[in-house]
């Protein structure tokens, strides 16, 4: 007899299934937890759930939900061919939950005829930086943009072509160069 516990696998899901509030309250939590220590309070205290609520609301591109054990462990969504929003749950990063969420994003660019992706995202935030790059995207622009009066932050805008079958995805050798 075994003594593991086996937890229901996650199942991706529209975020359309999903009430917006909730969806809203997963993102407001990991953006602060993503932007407080770096940004000021004035900025930071105005993100709010309803704030996140109606951006999500009024997006044309419906996004994507992870769910396990009816809680949100991860969302995603894009404006055209940018991801715009890509949370996962501290908890359950590095489990190939934002790969997933990630590939259907890209998919859905595919489909519609794109040839290339981006995203982005500030300098002070490693961890999305180690993932793009463990995805083989390529750093497209490394600037500094104003927040806010006096607040100017890093940002990395990261580029990846998208290549419509496995025939012609790149060797290992051209994905190096693309790091």
């Amino acid at each position: 007899m075994s003594n593991v516990i086996q937890l229901p696998q996650p199942i991706l899901m529209p975020a359309l299934d999903v009430p917006v509030d909730e969806v809203a309250a997963f993102v407001n939590h990991q953006w602060h937890l993503t932007y407080d220590a770096y940004l000021p309070r004035i900025l930071t205290s105005q993100r709010k759930p309803p704030v996140f609520a109606r951006q999500l609301a009024a997006k044309s591109s419906p996004g994507w939900v992870m769910v396990q054990a009816n809680e949100i462990i991860g969302y995603a969504d894009r404006v055209a061919n940018c991801i715009d929003n890509l949370w996962v749950h501290d908890t359950y990063k590095r489990r190939g939950i934002g790969s997933r969420l990630m590939d259907i994003l890209l998919d859905s660019m595919r489909e519609q005829g794109m040839h290339s992706a981006q995203a982005g995202c500030e300098s002070f935030n490693q961890p999305a930086i180690n993932f793009f790059r463990s995805h083989h995207w390529s750093l497209l622009e490394d600037t500094q943009t104003q927040l806010h009066q006096g607040v100017r932050i890093g940002v990395k805008v990261f580029s990846l072509k998208l290549y419509k079958s496995q025939d012609n995805l790149p060797t290992a050798q051209q994905k190096q160069t693309l790091i």
